[in-house]
């Protein structure tokens, strides 16, 4: 005899079909992205206060050949991927986390969370479940280790660590990092990923972190984010040229700023500030490949300085490589005049996209990128805007 009245039966069956329906929300779906290739910068600031709810930080989603990476899914990552990018848990088949701050890895541990509900939904389908893969730190694999290797996630995540300088070639059969028959990277994702040297402390006391180098198959493109590093200066040359070396031959090179010197600080210990990004520069100026520069990971003070924070530092960074004589760049903003042959800079935000292999990028409300170097980037109070001149 069923214990509850016609009523409540009624109300239960209409949760149990809402259940449904809600266990698959919209972020679960792939959506129609056709074969769109792209970079999408989805962070603002770098999120070191992440209580912070409009400090924006966040990481990157590259998307070539239909394949998905995310690159340093840190605090917000979520909420701007869902919000900015049109794509769902679907889209992705592999993170790589650069190094265990949490701006670089706070939505990790959520992410592998939502992949087992996503599998759990795709079980009740009657559909193969989605596997994962997942390039780390040794910090981030601290960190998250017990939850990468937990039964529950083993069959769906693949994972294993990176220590720079290191060319990732393949992953693990299983959900260990270290077991079963590899599988080759280049012939899933259609490029290769080397681990780039890094000067950068984890939470563990050591330079474990590393940049990413990409380079995308069949074109001979190639993608350099230095994550978080500093510029060795002095004594240290050395790491100095070894930092430099996996920056050579990029054609899109996104650089993390960090913060600014404070006045009579000549070099920053663990992030490139504005010395730093000006010395990558003008040992950078003579390779032919580089197409186009951006300038990422924004302190948020940057943005305490009212308009144009992001922006001045851009035009700043070029006036300093023209007094050294180096004239290959130009300052993608408001009153800077491209020359036809010169490298546009552009401060990044967090609707910055930028077309793959070409490296265009698209104009705000665009439906077609344009070259860069027909880009300006025009600073106001809420956000960077992205013009065609």
């Amino acid at each position: 005899m069923n214990p509850f009245s016609a009523e409540v039966c009624d109300f239960a069956k209409a949760v149990e079909s809402a259940r449904k329906i809600a266990k698959g929300p919209d972020f679960f779906r792939r959506r129609d992205t056709g074969k769109l290739n792209e970079l999408r910068v989805l962070r603002r600031w770098n999120s070191h206060t992440p209580s912070l709810l409009d400090v924006w930080g966040g990481g990157y989603f590259l998307r070539w050949r239909r394949k998905g990476t995310i690159i340093d899914p840190g605090v917000s990552f979520l909420r701007l991927f869902s919000l900015y990018a049109p794509y769902g848990l679907r889209d992705v088949n592999m993170i790589v986390a650069t190094h265990d701050h949490f701006d670089h890895c706070g939505d990790l541990g959520t992410l592998v969370s939502l992949l087992r509900a996503y599998n759990s939904l795709r079980k009740d389908q009657r559909r193969k479940k989605h596997v994962w893969d997942l390039v780390v730190s040794h910090g981030v694999a601290d960190q998250l280790g017990p939850l990468l290797v937990h039964p529950d996630n083993a069959g769906t995540i693949r994972w294993r660590k990176a220590l720079p300088p290191q060319d990732v070639t393949s992953m693990p059969a299983s959900g260990r990092p270290a077991a079963g028959n590899p599988r080759t990277l280049s012939t899933k994702y259609h490029y290769t990923l080397r681990a780039l040297k890094a000067l950068h402390n984890e939470l563990l006391g050591e330079s474990t972190g590393f940049g990413v180098r990409i380079t995308l198959a069949g074109t001979g493109k190639c993608i350099v984010i230095s994550s978080d590093t500093a510029m060795a200066p002095g004594a240290k040359r050395a790491n100095g040229d070894e930092l430099l070396e996996g920056y050579r031959g990029a054609n899109l090179l996104i650089l993390h700023v960090g913060t600014m010197e404070k006045p009579g600080e000549s070099r920053l210990k663990q992030h490139l500030g504005f010395n730093g990004v000006v010395e990558v520069l003008s040992r950078l100026a003579k390779d032919k490949a580089l197409e186009l520069v951006v300038l990422s990971e924004w302190g948020y003070e940057f943005g305490r300085l009212g308009l144009w924070g992001r922006s001045r530092f851009t035009e700043l960074v070029v006036e300093e490589l023209e007094r050294r004589n180096c004239r290959r760049f130009f300052a993608a903003v408001d009153g800077a005049p491209p020359g036809e042959s010169r490298i546009p800079i552009l401060p990044a935000d967090l609707n910055l996209r930028i077309s793959l292999p070409d490296f265009g990028v698209w104009p705000d409300g665009a439906k077609d990128a344009v070259p860069a170097v027909n880009i300006r980037a025009s600073e106001g109070i809420d956000r960077i805007r992205y013009l065609a001149k």
